[in-house]
């Protein structure tokens, strides 16, 4: 797990404090600008915060009577609201949601909720690169495609009710005083587990009610991107083509895949042209044909960014099966007659070498 700095470990007992005092002690707490919080009524917004940090991520409890908290994180982080006491309205919708579903908000979403008189919020926050890689280690996704947790989460039930239970453990254990924060090796299993939950939780809900994260235009500039990598790409046209702001899309790629738009555009060049140098067959293919077959308009700074991620030149990708045909055809001119009976085996070859993917 990577360190946040400048991070203080713990506010464990409640401390009164004013909004612009409040977003200073989660800012210390998660390492993030929070969203900004107003007072629902005239009556001056007076809150009560919460919070402990376990390992990269935080867990932190706010009690402000009747307020609007709007905004974003910045940087970036994923946070889960779960209400608490009494029910709360907020999300893209601005409906009305009960104690059983918590609000989840992606990296680069703006948080909208209101609570109410009497009720409070408990919150899970933890940084993109953090659950992104749990999400990677836990199924197995990798490379292109980043965690996008549904807006809506039910926590009466199944994975998502043990994630309640579990955060509701941790956030007792803390304000206990519980010593086992203490220990860097079990803050960490801590940590594992919830990130782990978060991570069930999502692909359940998806499943449950089969239907997948909005992303607005990001799955038609997927497909757009993949289908004409070949040509011109910008990202006006990008845009143009799903019917989203160029601005708000590339907002969308930099909190799913931590790129903009066109650096994604370029990774996915270099992967295809890997993928068809390595496929090649070097007798019949330039990596200049290859090239202008992956979208990339100049040789030169093909071969040089090529080299830089992947730590070797396109030629050597494409020579690889040539040298290997070589090799096979030295081992089997330098070999004896099989003869009935006998097996003869050649060492591993590098005929098939695995695709490098970019991070």
């Amino acid at each position: 797990m990577n360190a946040v700095t400048n991070r203080s470990p713990a506010t464990l007992q409640p401390t009164l404090a004013d909004p612009d005092a409040l977003r200073k002690m989660v800012k210390d707490l998660v390492g993030s600008d929070g969203p900004s919080i107003e007072p629902a009524t005239k009556t001056p917004l007076s809150a009560s915060f919460a919070g402990a940090a376990l390992g990269d991520a935080a867990v932190f409890h706010v009690a402000c009577g009747s307020a609007r908290v709007h905004g974003e994180f910045d940087p970036p982080v994923y946070a889960i609201h779960f209400p608490i006491g009494r029910p709360f309205r907020g999300g893209r919708a601005s409906r009305e949601y009960d104690t059983n579903v918590a609000l989840a908000l992606n990296p680069g979403e703006q948080l909208d909720l209101t609570l109410s008189e009497g009720g409070s919020v408990l919150v899970v926050a933890a940084p993109r690169r953090a659950l992104a890689s749990r999400a990677a280690s836990t199924r197995g996704r990798i490379g292109r495609e980043q965690l996008c947790i549904p807006e809506t989460l039910s926590v009466d039930s199944g994975t998502g009710g043990a994630l309640r239970r579990y955060v509701t453990f941790l956030w007792s254990e803390a304000r206990s005083g519980s010593t086992l924060f203490e220990d860097k090796a079990i803050a960490e299993e801590f940590e594992r587990s919830l990130l782990s939950l978060i991570v069930h939780a999502s692909y359940e809900q998806e499943q449950r009610s089969n239907t997948y994260c909005d992303r607005s235009g990001t799955p038609e500039a997927l497909d757009y991107i993949m289908a004409n990598l070949s040509e011109p790409l910008s990202v006006a046209s990008i845009s143009a083509a799903c019917g989203t702001h160029a601005r708000t899309l590339n907002r969308e790629f930099r909190a799913q895949y931590g790129l903009s738009i066109m650096a994604y555009v370029r990774r996915e060049r270099l992967n295809r042209a890997r993928e068809q140098l390595l496929a090649a067959d070097p007798d019949g293919t330039t990596v200049s044909s290859v090239a202008l077959e992956s979208g990339f308009g100049h040789l030169g700074r093909f071969a040089i960014e090529y080299r830089r991620v992947f730590g070797e030149r396109p030629s050597e990708t494409l020579g690889r099966l040539r040298v290997s045909r070589r090799r096979l055809a030295s081992v089997g001119s330098n070999s004896e007659p099989i003869t009935h009976g006998q097996a003869k085996t050649v060492g591993p070859s590098a005929m098939s070498p695995a695709v490098a993917s970019i991070r």
